[in-house]
């Protein structure tokens, strides 16, 4: 008999009726949104006769994996035979609370006309296309038991990464249009949040934040 057919034998007649027991369990870290985690349940049902809406019922949506950090968002009821049922479970959260900020970086341009605009040293009442550069990050994270900062959305502050940005070049202008808040804005949160997750029980917010935030020069030309 293949090792494989010998190992399914000695589960399944270790199995305790009405037992969901763990055959496996496979993490996938993701660099971008959450970690993955598939495992794979069994139970031997005995002499109850289960249908798959029955097993499915087993696993709702947002079921914590242990005390662990991951959490349901679907899986696939198997029957094997007999009485005995498989439910391939697919979890999503993170290994670790050390997992890394995810960053992208990118730049935003907004190009506008100027009639007359004088920069000392180039030109003098000349009519000009001014393009305005300004850099932009998304940084992206895993937030659990509580809630994403849409208060501080259209605020200006501090991303937790933030690249470098070039020296203002619109300072010596006599009469500028400024930009209200400038600096570092945050200007935008998405959030994929897991439906139904529950932490020990309770109620719990689980959420995959998206933060977007950019940089504005205090003054521009008018």
């Amino acid at each position: 008999m293949p090792i494989g057919d010998l190992a399914s034998v000695a589960v399944l007649t270790s199995l305790t009726s009405g037992t969901w027991t763990e055959l496996s369990a496979v993490p996938t870290p993701q660099e971008h949104g959450f970690d993955h985690l598939d495992v794979e349940w069994i139970c031997d049902f005995r002499g109850t006769i289960k249908t798959a809406l029955q097993v499915a019922a087993a696993f709702p949506l947002g079921m914590q994996y242990g005390s662990s950090d991951f959490w349901l968002r679907g899986g696939t009821p198997e029957r094997r035979g007999g009485n005995v049922w498989t439910f391939k479970a697919h979890y999503e959260g993170r290994i670790s609370n050390t997992k890394p900020l995810s960053v992208r970086m990118q730049s935003t341009q907004e190009v506008f006309s100027i009639e007359s605009l004088t920069v000392s040293g180039l030109f003098t009442n000349a009519p000009v296309n001014v393009r305005e550069c300004s850099p932009s990050v998304e940084i992206s994270y895993v937030l659990v038991g509580s809630s994403p900062p849409t208060n501080l959305v259209g605020l200006a502050g501090s991303p937790a990464v933030s690249p470098a940005v070039r020296s203002a070049v619109w300072g010596s202008l006599a009469d500028p249009r400024f930009n209200y808040p400038s600096g570092w804005v945050f200007t935008d949160v998405d959030s994929d949040r897991i439906a139904g997750a529950k932490i020990s029980g309770t109620d719990a917010e689980v959420h995959y934040v998206r933060e977007s935030w950019q940089n504005f020069a205090s003054q521009i030309p008018a």
